[in-house]
């Protein structure tokens, strides 16, 4: 999957968990500052994030203070490493 990909399919989980527009996700946007989210819209998140990629994303490594960029950065490692990992368990 590529970045651009990833982070389309981000805003659709965006989009479908908490009801917000697609088009106030930019790079740059604030979790918690700009699109208001508290703990319990993070953990939803984090839990529809995983859910969708297939992925697990570590306690606490989505904060109120990043942006959907740091987030789309987050996902796009867990995606590599999953895919290095499935990787090495087929030649292995």
């Amino acid at each position: 999957m590529s970045e651009t990909d990833t982070r389309d399919a981000l805003r659709e989980v965006f989009a479908a968990t908490l009801g917000i527009a697609v088009d106030r996700l930019r790079p740059e946007t604030r979790l918690g500052t700009d699109l208001e989210l508290d703990s319990l819209d993070l953990l939803q998140l984090v839990f529809d994030v995983e859910e969708r990629f297939g992925i697990e994303i570590p306690e606490g490594m989505v904060q109120q203070d990043q942006t959907f960029a740091e987030l789309a950065a987050l996902l796009d490692e867990a995606l590599r490493q999953r895919a290095d990992d499935a990787a090495g368990s087929a030649t292995g």
